[in-house]
Order: structure tokens, then C-alpha cells, then sequence
């Protein structure tokens, strides 16, 4: 159960940081 919620909360900080660096990636292309 504690490795299931480890790989979520890592799964959303990894989603955040690729959220942010996709949109990164976008206002300089822009």
C-alpha cells in the first residue's frame, strides 16, 4: 500500500514537472 502511494505522489511531481517544462517550451517558441 505504502509503495502504491509512493508511486503516485511520484507520478504527479513527475507530471508537474513536465507540465512545466512543456509549457516552458511553448512561451519561448511563441
Amino acid at each position: 500500500l505504502r509503495v502504491r502511494v509512493a508511486i503516485i505522489a511520484f507520478a504527479e511531481y513527475f507530471c508537474r514537472v513536465l507540465c512545466e517544462s512543456l509549457l516552458k517550451l511553448l512561451k519561448v517558441a511563441s
